[in-house]
């Protein structure tokens, strides 16, 4: 497929808000999400990926940055579809 003329930013963080948990140090890594965001880069094809997290705190003490090596693993999920990505940490 021919990539799209765009990049794909993707913002990272875990904790949650309430009853929202995005805790993506536990619940990214599940076989079904990771074969969910493959499939969705597979189709979209982007001329690259930024993988990032948040730079500064947030107005709940509850969301909190994504580890390095967090970032680093969802990079190396990018890198294996091919697709160029930069991370920002």
């Amino acid at each position: 497929a021919k990539s799209a003329a765009h990049t794909l930013f993707t913002a990272h963080l875990s904790g949650g808000i309430g009853r929202f948990v995005y805790g993506f140090q536990h619940r990214f890594r599940t076989a079904g999400i990771e074969i969910a965001v493959s499939q969705a880069l597979q189709r979209i094809r982007p001329q690259g990926v930024m993988v990032y997290t948040i730079d500064r705190p947030t107005p709940f003490p509850t969301l909190t940055k994504v580890l390095p090596e967090t970032l680093d693993a969802i990079a190396a999920r990018v890198s294996a579809l091919g697709i160029p990505y930069s991370v920002s940490y």
